[in-house]
Formats: C-alpha cells, structure tokens, sequence
C-alpha cells in the first residue's frame, strides 16, 4: 500500500480561545522524575459547534509545595485548584470524598467551558488551561473518538501440562 505525507494534515497546537470540554480522564500520575500530579484530560466537544473539535488538553493539578491545611486534606494536591474544577464541572457544593480516585471517578464525563493559551516551555509550545466556568451547554452529546477498528477479541488459549514451563 502506498501513501504520501501530508504536513497540512498534521496537528498544531490548539489555538487559543474559548471552549467546550468534556472531562474524559481523570487519574493520579507521576512524572519521570516521580512528581505526583493529578492528571485531568480534557476533550474538546463534538456535540458543540466548534473548532477543534476532539482534541485534548492535559490540566495537570500539582502538589502544593508548601500545603496549607486545606491541601493536606485533598492528600496535598492544590485545594484551590481541586475546588475551581469541582464548580466548573457542577459537583455537588460541600460534597466529601474519602480520596482523589473517588473525586476523579466523579469528574469523568462532566462538561466544562475553559480558556486555552498557549505556554512556551523548554522550547515547546503547548496549549494550557487558564479559566474554567460552567459549561453553557450541559446537556452532553459528547461522543468519544477511537482510533480505528474495535479491538479484537482475545486469542483463545489451551494450556496443557506440555505446553506449561512450570
């Protein structure tokens, strides 16, 4: 099969303004160097007219480095920032969570509206979430976008005492 490489069709950086976002990932994460951070993915919306449509932004949550009260009880992440997301997505106001997991596990699937600039950072530019608010559209028709086909069906497999290294 023969192709030919297209440079237009490749991505650029998100282009900074205003948009609609669904929160698809939520998690705990570390980087390389072993920093914990929370890492909220964020996909712009397909059920809203507008551009840029299922592309993703990363809104990390850091630890604070000195913690306050506040972020020693959200296991030492930004209370602030914990809380500035938790009103954007429309979370319950004075809800309690036993642990982070089970505040991400609320987050997925919630519409937010957020400012996107852009961020130059060791020579990269990279595309930042500024201000989230509500959503002004919070009956969500978002549909997630895969990458090709449906996974294939697992290979059956039949163990036997011949076939077992053990």
């Amino acid at each position: 099969m023969a192709f030919q490489i297209n440079h237009s069709a490749a991505f650029d950086v998100i282009p900074e303004g205003d948009y609609e976002f669904v929160i698809t990932s939520c998690r705990i994460n570390a980087t390389r160097g072993g920093t914990e951070y929370i890492d909220v993915q964020m996909t712009i919306r397909n059920d809203v007219a507008q551009s840029q449509q299922n592309r993703v932004v990363y809104n990390p949550i850091w630890r604070a480095k000195n913690p306050a009260a506040e972020d020693v009880a959200c296991d030492g992440f930004r209370a602030r920032d914990i809380n500035q997301l938790s009103r954007a997505a429309a979370l319950e106001n004075g809800k309690s969570y036993t642990g982070i997991d089970e505040w991400c596990a609320d987050l997925v699937g919630k519409a937010v509206r957020a400012t996107v600039y852009h961020d130059e950072y060791n020579g990269n530019v990279n595309a930042r979430v500024r201000r989230m608010s509500k959503t002004n559209f919070p009956d969500i028709q978002h549909r997630v976008q895969g990458f090709g086909a449906a996974p294939a069906a697992p290979a059956q497999v039949t163990t036997t005492e011949e076939n077992c290294p053990f």
